[in-house]
Order: C-alpha cells, then sequence, then structure tokens
C-alpha cells in the first residue's frame, strides 16, 4: 500500500523511534520481513472502536429516549453485520433514561448480546481526592446497574488537574481509555513532554486551549502500547500501577485526515478519513514490538453517520462499511484482532 503523507502526522521514520524497552527483549533489534522492529513473531495490532453517550444529552421523554436508543442499536448493527467490535460508553444522562425507561432492554444489553462491549463515559475533571472518586464511583454505578459490574470495568476521559489515576481506581474502574493531552492536566508540568513550539513542557494553558483532544501520548509508538500507572507524577508507567491507561486512540473517526484542531466542530467524513486509519495501521503493525501487547483504536461519535456537507446517511454507512471490509481484510492478515475495551484489558492483564 502506498503510504499517505498526512498533514498533521510524523514520518514512519519519527514512528520508530518511540518504540521503547520490551518486556521480553530478543533477537538483533533488526526488522524481519514478516516480524516488525523485534524480529519475532508476528502478532496483531488489537484494534476498537469507542463510541460515547455524551454527558450533554436532552434525553427528558420516554419518546426521546427510544429514538436515540435505537440509533445507538443501529451503530451496534452496523458493526456487527461486519465483524467489528466496538464498545458503548455511557455517561449519566443515558444511563439515567434507560433506567427510567428501558432497564431490562436497552442499548447497552443489546451491544453485550451481540458479543460487542460497553463501559462509563466520565466527562470529570474534579479536584481531586475523596470528590472525584465519587464521582467516578457515580457515573460507573450508573451502567453498572444496567449490565453489571462485570460487564463495566472502564471509562473514557476523567482528566483533570488531580492525580485522576487513583482516583478511578478507587472509583472502581480496572482501566481508563480515550487518552488525550488533557491527561497531562496531571502530570507535573515537568514530567510533560516537550511542547515542539516552545521547546518547553506543555503548559496548563497550551493543553487547554489547543491541543487538549489529541491523542496522547503523542509518539504513535509510544501511543500504542498501554501501560499501568501508580500515579499520574508521569505517565510512562510503573511495574506496580494499579490503573491500566488504555493508549492507542488515533483521534475521533471524521478528523483523522485533517487533524481535529484544523477542523472541529466541521470536520467531515470522507475516504480519505478511512485511507489514514488502514495506512496508520499498516505503518504501525510493520514498526512495532511484536513481544509487546499493542492497542490502537478511535472515537466513532454518534453523529458520525448523521446526513451533512460530506454526504446522506446511507452514502456514510457505505463508507463505513467498505472501511470495515478493508479492516477485514487486516484481520485476515493477522495485522489486527477486533476487541472491545474490556477484552483489550484483560488480553493486557494476561500478556503480563
Amino acid at each position: 500500500m502506498c503510504t499517505r503523507m498526512l498533514p498533521w502526522a510524523v514520518t514512519v521514520v519519527a514512528l520508530l523511534a518511540g518504540c521503547g524497552a520490551t518486556r521480553n527483549e530478543g533477537g538483533d533489534g533488526g526488522a524481519g520481513a514478516d516480524g516488525g522492529a523485534d524480529g519475532g513473531q508476528p502478532t496483531p495490532i488489537h484494534f476498537g472502536v469507542m463510541v460515547h453517550l455524551e454527558g450533554n444529552l436532552q434525553l427528558t421523554s420516554q419518546q426521546m429516549f427510544t429514538g436515540f436508543d435505537q440509533s445507538v442499536r443501529e451503530v451496534v448493527d452496523l458493526f456487527s453485520a461486519n465483524g467489528a467490535k466496538l464498545t458503548i460508553e455511557s455517561e449519566k444522562p443515558y444511563a439515567e433514561a434507560a433506567a427510567q425507561w428501558a432497564a431490562g432492554d436497552n442499548a447497552l444489553l443489546y451491544s453485550l448480546s451481540q458479543g460487542l462491549g460497553v463501559g462509563t463515559h466520565c466527562d470529570i475533571g474534579g479536584p481531586g481526592g475523596a470528590a472525584t472518586t465519587a464521582e467516578f464511583a457515580e457515573n460507573k454505578s450508573k451502567v453498572d446497574a444496567l449490565v453489571g459490574a462485570e460487564n463495566n470495568l472502564g471509562c473514557s476521559g476523567g482528566w483533570g488537574q488531580s492525580d485522576w489515576a487513583n482516583a478511578a481506581a478507587d472509583g472502581g474502574f480496572k482501566y481508563l481509555d480515550g487518552v488525550v493531552m488533557m491527561a497531562y492536566l496531571g502530570v507535573p508540568q515537568q514530567n510533560r513532554p516537550i511542547d515542539p513550539d516552545t521547546g518547553s513542557p506543555y503548559t496548563d494553558a497550551k493543553i487547554q486551549q489547543t491541543v487538549y483532544h489529541d491523542p496522547a501520548p503523542s509518539d504513535l509508538m509510544d501511543r500504542i502500547y498501554p501501560r499501568l500507572l501508580a500515579d499520574t507524577n508521569d505517565l510512562e508507567g510503573d511495574a506496580a500501577g494499579r490503573l491500566l491507561l488504555l493508549t492507542g486512540e488515533i483521534g475521533e473517526v471524521a478528523s483523522l485526515f485533517e487533524g481535529r484542531s484544523n477542523c472541529f466542530p466541521n470536520c467531515v467524513l470522507t475516504q480519505d478519513d478511512f485511507d489514514v486509519i488502514v495506512d496508520t495501521v499498516e505503518q504501525a503493525w510493520a514498526a512495532k514490538d511484536h513481544s509487546r501487547f499493542a492497542m490502537m483504536y478511535l472515537h466513532f461519535p454518534m453523529g458520525t453517520l448523521r446526513a451533512d456537507a460530506g454526504g446522506t446517511a446511507e452514502q456514510k454507512k457505505q463508507l463505513v462499511t467498505g472501511w470495515l471490509e478493508q479492516m477485514a481484510t487486516l484481520q485476515a492478515e493477522g495485522k489486527i484482532a477486533w476487541v472491545t475495551q474490556k477484552e483489550a484489558y484483560e488480553g493486557f492483564v494476561a500478556w503480563q
């Protein structure tokens, strides 16, 4: 496949620089024809999709809830019909409405029934300590009540200017995903990555005003390796960590070609976005350390299939279906393995 050079992307040479240490080093470090950067037995990149049921949802009547619930089921059907997986992650509004009107038959339960995933969404950025722990626990309890705690192990988001890792773990979560630059707000500034525009570590202002929703860490070949955290003193990983930081996000699907900071909130879904996904998987798979557990995933917002300047809802479904067919080829080649976010967590734990 011809490598597409993107306006926001780093080159493959730069990607190779961030591989880091391996759990099980071997060989001479050179890349084999099929074995990737470590020359070992090829292993797939675990690939997932997040669908967020956001905190600003207005589901104030049963009719409004039923219509929205059906739209979530349609996304589940689109992915499951094409052998793909996703995870529906809910903030409080949907979970509370479902508890009121559809506790025994809702889109979260439907997702589980189709072999797909569920989780929590956390629009949380509190001061830390007991107050933030209570926020995490409250969000988790709302989804637990619908699907069972055993099915709801993780949350997307929760970043703030505090030790969000311990707050989330104390609130009952095993992992956090949807890792973006806002996660560094909880890291002391001297331990943050270097801002290429200034040559100094990222400041709160730069994160909050400009790069807040960019995937983190910024180096893809660091990002594809999830890591355990004992705290947020840094995001490098701790052997004795108690929360899995499920890194590996590549961004919101409709923004992947332009870069979110260049098009939001008017990003338009096109074939270019799906080409970015396939090219990025190919590049990462060729460069990755095959002895390590690797993960990539994207955010598929609920409005992705809505008709807009990019086309009708049916045209967008056709784009997604075509992409999922490409991903099926990558899976058949052993380059990806579809997972829910919970399955990714469980896979990482088993890999350890």
